[in-house]
């Protein structure tokens, strides 16, 4: 597990880019260093369990004005598992893409999709948190509002809680609240526009508008 100071994140040849996300004027930018950077072969394929058809077709659609490489759409509710599993590992570009429901997106990404996704890390490919997306790769999730619950991520970003578009951890006190219940725990706060870029060497970039910041639970001695 690749590691610098408080961030662990899972072992692959692949790059993991989570972003906070925003419209596409916010994320052009990012989006773009992903196409240069994305080097694995395999298409594009899109998670949008978090949103909508709609909203997918749309991401597709100005993804392919960029000049990205040729992708399709992942629907995790009717795949069957053999076929998602496959489909997932021979992606050279993955997107998690963002929406309000987070929790039908990290319900669909257990089993056979997460274990495709590792697959295809593992080999090289890209994998990209926008929004949801990228809050559901921490170890601990909160829920969608206005419950939100936590509940355990996908663990991509070991002790993790990420939380995208938010600059600041200062006044958001349900977050303050699920450090102080799991002290190991830390939280990113990824900015609209921003992203937090992570690869497989232990590199650490931040792109966009480069708006990331981390608040450690009381066992780094924070809080």
């Amino acid at each position: 597990m690749p590691a610098s100071h408080v961030l662990q994140w899972k072992d692959g040849a692949g790059w993991l880019v989570l972003s906070g996300g925003g419209d596409t004027r916010d994320t052009e930018p990012i989006d773009a260093q992903v196409q240069t950077r994305a080097a694995a072969d395999g298409p594009l394929a899109y998670i949008w369990a978090a949103g909508d058809y709609d909203r997918a077709i749309r991401y597709m659609d100005y993804l392919a004005e960029m000049g990205g490489r040729p992708g399709y759409l992942v629907d995790l509710a009717s795949e069957d598992n053999i076929t998602l599993e496959r489909k997932l590992a021979e992606s050279g570009l993955i997107v998690l893409g963002d929406g309000p429901h987070i929790d039908a997106l990290l319900a669909g990404l257990a089993g056979p999709a997460q274990r495709g996704m590792q697959t295809a890390f593992s080999f090289g490919a890209t994998i990209v948190g926008i929004g949801a997306g990228a809050a559901v790769l921490g170890s601990l999730v909160l829920t969608s509002p206005p419950e939100q619950t936590p509940r355990h991520g996908l663990e991509w970003v070991k002790n993790a809680v990420i939380a995208p578009g938010i600059k600041s951890l200062d006044e958001e006190s349900r977050l303050i609240q699920l450090l102080r219940d799991n002290p190991q725990a830390y939280a990113l706060g990824i900015g609209i526009g921003s992203a937090l870029v992570l690869g497989p060497s232990g590199e650490i970039e931040l792109w966009g508008r480069r708006e990331v910041t981390i608040s450690l639970g009381p066992a780094w001695g924070a809080l």
